[in-house]
């Protein structure tokens, strides 16, 4: 008694390498190329759950196809995020020059008599921005020296030429300062405001 020999696995395809092999390849059936992207586009990729999986993805290549699609995938990702990230920066350089551009007509209206009825805190938070962004643009950051100087709280109660006085005095003191540290080259120093009157 003979016993009849399992048929012999057929030979994978070959696949065409001048296009992309997720394409239609030759030969292949239009119901056998529709399980492959069943099987391509399955959250999770079992050769059993796309039509005649088991026959169709050795014959058709499904393993190299798919790591193919998935390549190609990542890269058009990769690249529509690099794209969206330069848009970003775009959008946010031209708000900013907006924004800078408001905030220099706002300073530059400014009155003595505007000045003189700014409060303490408020000028303290200009003087921290302005600090800030000079800070940034010498490249400074966060690498910058720290200095402390007192600020009595009647500063709001200062006139404009008074307030701008006190201000050239605390930069001196803070060029001053860095000199005495020998951090005179290191760049703008970071100003911490302290109210002596708490």
């Amino acid at each position: 008694m003979t016993t009849a020999k399992p048929p012999a696995p057929r030979k994978p395809a070959p696949l065409d390498y001048t296009r992309p092999i997720w394409k239609r390849q030759d030969g292949e059936t239009e119901a056998a190329y529709a399980s492959f992207k069943a099987y391509r586009d399955m959250e999770r990729r079992r050769v059993r759950d796309a039509p005649n999986g088991n026959s169709y993805s050795a014959r058709w290549s499904w393993k190299e196809r798919v790591e193919a699609w998935d390549k190609h995938m990542a890269e058009n990702e990769a690249n529509a995020l690099v794209r969206y990230r330069i848009a970003m920066g775009d959008r946010h350089r031209a708000l900013g020059r907006k924004a800078l551009e408001k905030a220099e007509m706002w300073l530059d209206s400014l009155t003595e008599d505007r000045i003189s009825r700014m409060s303490a805190n408020g000028i303290v938070q200009m003087m921290d921005v302005a600090a800030r962004i000079e800070r940034e643009a010498a490249g400074a950051g966060a690498d910058s020296a720290k200095v402390q100087i007192e600020v009595s709280s009647n500063l709001a109660e200062m006139t404009a030429s008074a307030t701008t006085s006190r201000i050239e005095q605390l930069v001196a003191e803070v060029e001053r300062r860095k000199r005495e540290q020998g951090l005179i080259d290191v760049g703008p120093a970071e100003v911490e405001v302290i109210d002596a009157e708490q």
